[in-house]
């Protein structure tokens, strides 16, 4: 099953003036994604409310496989 990434600390604490993430990422049990778990990410960011016109974000390893995906949500993505 694909991990939703932690946010980093100053993005937990929320602040008035800031603004919800408009990505969600994830990453595999192991070090790379297995096609499962790309697939359970997927539905993942679709039941988050990424539409499927939005642009898909990958951090790939030195052999080319998946370590981490992103994809936008919220009505203010991809700007």
């Amino acid at each position: 099953m694909a991990r939703f990434l932690k946010p980093p600390a100053d993005l937990r604490r929320p602040r008035q003036d800031m603004r919800m993430p408009s990505r969600i990422k994830f990453s595999g049990a192991e070090k790379n994604m297995t096609l499962d778990e790309l697939e359970d990410a997927i539905q993942h960011a679709r039941n988050a409310g990424a539409r499927g016109d939005r642009n898909v974000y990958a951090i790939l390893s030195t052999s080319g496989k998946i370590k981490e995906m992103g994809v936008d949500i919220g009505e203010d993505a991809d700007y």
